[in-house]
């Protein structure tokens, strides 16, 4: 994901920088890196992102009544969202990292 990609992703989702920073816990300064290009966007990020605009379109869909974005303009299709809370179940919540 490029910056520019990076900045209209979360434009798109009208969610500001220092909120995304918030909600992923990274410091202000490295999504201002993200977005200005002075440092790659991690891949976990823009799969994040991928993720959240599916989960985008799934709600405008089914709650909201509008055609949903096909999976081209998302990136994720429904079934790749099928695995999401097995993933959430295995890894650690915060502050139970090991050794802590």
């Amino acid at each position: 994901m490029t910056n520019t990609q990076f900045t209209e992703a979360l434009s798109g989702l009208g969610i500001k920088q220092s909120d995304y920073a918030r909600l992923i816990e990274v410091t202000g300064k490295s999504v201002s890196a993200w977005a200005t290009g002075r440092v790659p966007v991690p891949g976990v990020v823009a799969r994040h992102l991928e993720v959240l605009a599916a989960l985008n379109a799934l709600h405008a869909a089914h709650v909201l009544g509008l055609k949903p974005a096909p999976a081209a303009v998302t990136g994720v299709r429904v079934d790749d969202l099928a695995g999401l809370q097995a993933a959430a179940d295995l890894a650690p919540a915060p502050g139970n990292a090991a050794g802590q």
